[in-house]
């Protein structure tokens, strides 16, 4: 299954509506709780557009996704607070961060 996410990475942030849907999980996240220095498990993160927006609100972040490419593209962001993890999820995934 991540290999065919890799084959979508690069090109993932060209469509609009991945930008789009980021923003209203953003949105949504703002109204439902308070995200002022909390800590962040962004699971199925993809390039890392929803980790980005997060990332000067937030504490700290894992963004984990299965993908190495999709998590390779989140890299090239330097973001200095989110920690990029090529893994699925699990119990003892979570239990390491």
């Amino acid at each position: 299954m991540a290999q065919d996410w890799d084959g979508l990475a690069k090109n993932w942030e060209s469509n609009p509506a991945t930008e789009q849907f980021a923003q209203s999980v953003f949105a949504q996240l703002q109204q439902l709780t308070q995200l002022d220095g909390i800590k962040v498990l962004d699971f199925g993160c993809g390039t890392g557009q929803l980790s980005q927006l997060l990332s000067p609100i937030v504490k700290d972040i894992v963004a984990l996704d299965a993908s190495e490419a999709m998590i390779e593209e989140l890299d090239k962001k330097e973001l200095l607070n989110v920690e990029p993890v090529v893994d699925a999820l699990s119990r003892g995934l979570v239990a390491q961060h």
